[in-house]
């Protein structure tokens, strides 16, 4: 009997990430037997948001794409912010230069508050901030890449953290939103190298 070696753990983030994104294709495709299984994807999946008792209707999709178990909860959680707001785009955008583009659309203090508030969040308060910040940010049709998301939160959300690179993705975020918008090619380049590592 053979054992197929496991993909990396960085391409079983992607493919994760790119199902959700087809799951929210297909809810916007037209086609009644997509759309209902993708409505009931993303049931299951804003339920297990709100509390653990709900968790296993969501778990065959994240179990799925076979990820580390120390990433399990992880997963689930960005799969159930992905679902309260499923929006597919070419361009996502990390988030901190959507919160970015939401300043250059309300200039004013609300994407530096919620900037504020996620780099001083603990691994306890994190997704209740990425939480409210994903639904502004949705609210405005900005789209968050959550491939990079997915890698952040594992970053800042894992039982045994690294310290500095907490810091950096935390640095990032900021970096992002103060940025010129004539640096966003460099930013989308910077985004698969910085991924990969």
């Amino acid at each position: 009997m053979t054992t197929t070696e496991k993909p990396p753990v960085h391409q079983r983030r992607r493919a994760f990430i790119d199902k959700l994104d087809r799951l929210a294709r297909d809810l916007a495709s037209g086609d009644k037997h997509l759309v209902g299984q993708a409505r009931r994807s993303f049931a299951q999946l804003r339920r297990s948001v709100s509390g653990q008792r709900y968790e296993h209707e969501a778990m065959s999709l994240i179990f799925e794409f076979d990820p580390p178990r120390e990433e399990e909860q992880i997963w689930l959680t960005i799969a159930g912010l992905f679902a309260l707001n499923p929006q597919t785009s070419s361009a996502p955008l990390r988030l901190g230069a959507a919160l970015r583009r939401l300043d250059q659309r309300r200039p004013g203090t609300t994407a530096q508050k919620r900037l504020r508030q996620l780099l001083a969040a603990d691994a306890n308060s994190l997704p209740q901030h990425l939480r409210s910040t994903l639904q502004l940010l949705a609210s405005h049709d900005i789209v968050v890449d959550f491939r990079s998301l997915l890698d952040d939160a594992v970053t800042l959300l894992r039982p045994h953290r690294d310290e500095e690179q907490e810091r950096n993705t935390r640095w990032r975020w900021a970096r992002d939103f103060h940025r010129q918008e004539n640096t966003n090619t460099t930013n989308n380049n910077d985004l698969s190298q910085e991924n990969d590592e």
